[in-house]
């Protein structure tokens, strides 16, 4: 899936029962979220350059932001995910969905959102509906207030204050949300309906691209 410039693939694998650790009942199914943040995603990789322990101590520091980044990418796309999978269906069995960043350039974590929940439909996991997620930035001045959907890095950076949203808008329901900045609780009001609009968007086009798919692949429609 593209979101601008930034891209993303997503597998979805399971259910599978439960094979790691102590096994115990679970009364509703487990969702495990992996995120992977290939090495060319957000900058070119540099070439030629004489190695010194300086740029060894540097590589081993962004190696470790990286993943630590990984994991938060993965905290959070699992709780964007997981009120929208029908969980009680799946008792004793864990889900996995696994998503690799190839590019980007903002807005990384609600195109992954919305591609593991296109990808979740697509294996046939019972959902409640699909998440669809959107990312607005504010730019603010003293005469003017632009909202943004679906900034990219360089817009983000300039922005006063950066919300992210991922929703199921058949109830109407956000399953997670996020606001980073200043921002007055008018102008978050109008922010927040903007998203709305946004994300059921992204929904419905997700849903679009299900229907088409699953008409292509059927055999009665083969002439």
């Amino acid at each position: 899936m593209e979101l601008g410039a930034t891209k993303v693939i997503c597998g979805v694998s399971g259910p599978r029962a439960q094979t790691t650790g102590v096994f115990q009942f679970n009364q509703v199914g487990l969702l495990n979220c992996s995120v992977q943040i290939l090495p060319f995603a957000s900058a070119p990789v540099a070439t030629g350059k004489t190695v010194s322990s300086q740029s060894l101590n540097d590589e081993r520091k962004a190696e470790r932001e990286v993943e630590a980044r990984e994991k938060q990418l993965a905290d959070a796309l699992t709780r964007a995910l997981a009120p929208s999978i029908q969980l009680h269906k799946y008792p004793k069995c864990v889900i996995d969905v696994a998503v690799v960043l190839v590019q980007d350039d903002g807005g990384a974590l609600n195109a992954a959102t919305s591609c593991a929940s296109l990808a979740l439909a697509d294996a046939g996991v019972h959902l409640f509906d699909m998440v669809g997620s959107c990312r607005l930035a504010l730019q603010a001045d003293s005469k003017n207030t632009d909202f943004i959907i679906d900034p990219t890095k360089a817009q983000e950076d300039q922005a006063t204050c950066v919300l992210s949203m991922a929703l199921m808008p058949s109830l109407r329901q956000m399953t997670e949300i996020s606001v980073k900045g200043r921002i007055q609780p008018s102008t978050l009001y109008t922010a927040q309906a903007n998203l709305l609009k946004a994300c059921a968007d992204v929904t419905q086009k997700l849903r679009v691209h299900l229907v088409r798919k699953s008409s292509e692949s059927d055999p009665r429609n083969e002439k």
